[in-house]
């Protein structure tokens, strides 16, 4: 009798998974297509099923982000934080939204808590780099972007970055 209720309680956490990940990927796809209100249908469906699901809170500050509804976005990266506090998407999606309304040392500080769990990441480093320049951080900007170009020699971003910098430095 055990055995059976053991095996349905497997069988139901199976297909909840299964669920969950038929919605966020249909939820993604939605975003894609910028038919924000249905992607944000999907990601509540996954929250009906499992109320702190990173995938949907991280989904709905993502839909919210794309709309520039940067303030929601952030109630929803910070609730999905609240619960995984090392998720790289959400900590992304953050700092991308302070940078969006110019907080640039907020965004600087939660792009260093990314780079805690991904240190390598160009794309990031480059914008904290670009942080550093707005907030006339110059020289943590130039090492910043110096690293980037150890890390690849021809980084875009970092030589138009490098570029801004010396404008900026009437150099």
């Amino acid at each position: 009798e055990d055995s059976s209720l053991i095996e349905e309680k497997v069988n139901a956490i199976k297909e909840s998974n299964e669920k969950i990940a038929e919605l966020s990927k249909k939820g993604y796809q939605l975003l894609k297509e910028s038919e924000f209100d249905q992607a944000r249908e999907a990601f509540f469906q996954i929250l009906d099923i499992e109320d702190n699901n990173n995938y949907a809170l991280v989904g709905l500050g993502d839909t919210s982000r794309k709309e520039n509804k940067f303030n929601e976005a952030i109630t929803y990266y910070n609730k999905c934080l609240s619960f995984y506090p090392s998720n790289n998407y959400a900590l992304f999606g953050l700092a991308d939204c302070y940078k969006a309304l110019n907080q640039f040392s907020k965004a600087i500080d939660i792009w260093q808590q990314y780079l805690v769990h991904d240190d390598k990441n160009i794309t990031v480093i480059t914008r904290v780099a670009d942080a550093y320049r707005k907030i006339h951080e110059f020289k943590k900007s130039k090492e910043l972007y110096l690293k980037v170009l150890e890390m690849e020699k021809d980084n875009p971003y970092a030589l138009i970055g490098l570029g801004h910098l010396s404008y900026d430095f009437k150099e």
